[in-house]
């Protein structure tokens, strides 16, 4: 019984760690492009996998309930 509740709190911090990595990481591309004076379209493109990164760990931390 102890097992299955630590698997889900280590998924939920898992989860959390992957949301403010994704986080962090789209505002440093953010930062980095604006300064750099990057068109949108490249921005946007840079800033698309952080994102996904970030909403996986939505996910894991169980705040979105069903990816269908």
């Amino acid at each position: 019984m102890e097992e299955k509740e630590k698997k889900g709190g280590m998924g939920k911090t898992t989860g959390w760690l992957l949301v403010v990595f994704g986080v962090l990481w789209a505002l440093t591309v953010l930062i980095a492009n604006q300064r750099n004076g990057v068109n949108i379209s490249s921005t946007l493109e840079a800033v698309t996998v952080p994102i996904l990164v970030a909403l996986v760990g939505l996910y894991f931390a169980g705040v979105i309930k069903s990816a269908k």
